[in-house]
């Protein structure tokens, strides 16, 4: 696979696409930045060839920054070897990917780069930008809820997998709020096709990760609560019923859209943790979070950002799912810190960066200049 469909845009060119505002003299930075879209991805643990890489390295190192738009990280491995040629021309690389576990991994091979990412702040701006308007209403930690628990699952995934299983073993299922889709199977069997909806089935990674679970008990189950008894496809409706599935639900466990599953520390597949509405949704609604699968390096990340975490273990959440633990005054605590600390970090970022795209946000930081408008 060559790089013939890689778009290589110009910074300015982008900037002016992405933003409402106009800028002056975006072009003076056209021949120092370039933006690439539309990366070649192989397939799991198969690398591009160096015949191939070579020639797109020579066509882009006379650029000063190289901004990659929409990489994903679980397939990074496949053209590593054109981030380390890169990196050994001392290029500054800007990655705007939201499985921000990747850097842990890249500092890791590629030690004293020079490799910009997103950051915890502006994922959650970009997710709850459009419901800033729930962020100005009271928290009610009195109210309450219908549900003990709330966990949702809407495509097969390894990940949601392990945690299905976990949840049917310890009786977690009925009486509280949770679906189980099962998409995109119209009839369910004991022999699924796992691998076509969802590659990863295929990693010797996974195998080890779901080596406990009941794969044909969970290729015959689908669980469709009342309040996802409607068009799943229509975003706005299911947006709105998940919001409400929240605030109706003392607990909610936390199944990011990329999660780690690897337990080694040289494996990429380590560190693909992603940032999403997921996290940020009982947050926003009051609800005591447990992340699963465990993740402590996405415990941490949440950590650094301020967040208070709930649970040492998945033996420390069985032992404390109850009301009285939601109620207890330290938890409560909790609750509200993590609702303030949001709040905060989506005003000072609205404040800040509103109209401002992430890619010119770290143009002028790295060339500490900025853009008149």
């Amino acid at each position: 696979m060559s790089f013939e469909s890689v778009k290589i845009l110009k910074f300015s060119q982008v900037i002016l696409e992405n933003s409402n505002i106009t800028y002056i003299n975006l072009e003076e930075f056209d021949d120092r930045v370039i933006v690439l879209r539309n990366i070649p991805q192989l397939e799991y643990k198969r690398k591009l060839l160096q015949e191939d890489i070579e020639p797109f390295f020579e066509k882009i190192k006379k650029y000063e920054v190289i901004v990659f738009d929409d990489c994903e990280h679980i397939w990074i491995d496949s053209w590593i070897d054109l981030l380390k040629m890169l990196n050994d021309a001392n290029k500054i690389i800007i990655m705007t990917t939201f499985s921000i576990g990747i850097r842990h991994y890249l500092d890791k091979i590629m030690p004293n780069n020079r490799i910009h990412y997103n950051s915890i702040q502006k994922l959650a701006f970009d997710h709850l930008q459009p419901y800033q308007n729930l962020l100005l209403r009271k928290l009610d930690l009195s109210k309450k809820r219908k549900y003990l628990l709330k966990c949702f699952s809407y495509n097969r995934s390894p990940h949601r997998d392990y945690v299905f299983d976990f949840l049917i073993k310890k009786e977690l299922i009925s009486g509280n709020n949770v679906s189980f889709h099962n998409h995109p199977f119209e009839e369910l069997s004991d022999d699924l096709n796992l691998v076509n909806v969802n590659q990863s089935y295929c990693f010797d990674e996974v195998n080890d990760l779901l080596k406990d679970v009941d794969l044909k008990r969970l290729n015959n189950l689908r669980i469709i609560p009342e309040s996802e008894n409607f068009n799943i496809q229509n975003q706005g409706k299911q947006t709105e019923n998940n919001f409400e599935a929240s605030y109706n639900s003392y607990f909610e466990i936390i199944t990011e859209s990329q999660v780690p599953i690897s337990n080694d520390p040289l494996n990429s597949l380590h560190y693909t943790y992603s940032i999403s509405r997921r996290t940020l949704t009982p947050i926003l609604f009051g609800s005591v979070f447990h992340i699963m699968p465990s993740s402590k390096l996405y415990e941490q990340e949440l950590i650094d950002a301020g967040f208070q975490l709930f649970f040492k273990d998945d033996e420390d959440f069985l032992a404390n799912l109850n009301e009285d633990f939601y109620f207890n005054q330290s938890t409560q605590a909790k609750i509200k810190h993590n609702y303030m600390l949001l709040s905060t970090i989506i005003y000072e970022y609205n404040r800040k960066h509103k109209f401002e795209s992430f890619i010119l946000q770290k143009i002028e930081e790295i060339y500490s200049i900025k853009f008149e408008k």
